[in-house]
């Protein structure tokens, strides 16, 4: 069963940006494919929150996701 997630990309991390995508995935691993080949500019940080507005994931400048 597909599960929604909101990716962000931002310039850092502390950067505020409201709007996201919404994509379903089966699971945390594929949201995480889909932001990494969605990912519009080199050097941002991307950011998967789930429907509720919880941080699950981000990667950061390095290119290293990390789970929160």
């Amino acid at each position: 069963m597909a599960t929604l997630f909101v990716i962000t990309e931002k310039l850092t991390i502390n950067s505020v940006r409201n709007n996201g995508v919404q994509v379903e995935a089966e699971s945390l691993a594929a949201a995480k494919r889909w932001a990494t080949k969605n990912q519009m500019f080199k050097g941002t940080v991307m950011e998967i929150r789930d429907q509720n507005g919880t941080i699950l994931s981000w990667k950061g400048k390095n290119g290293k996701w990390i789970d929160l």
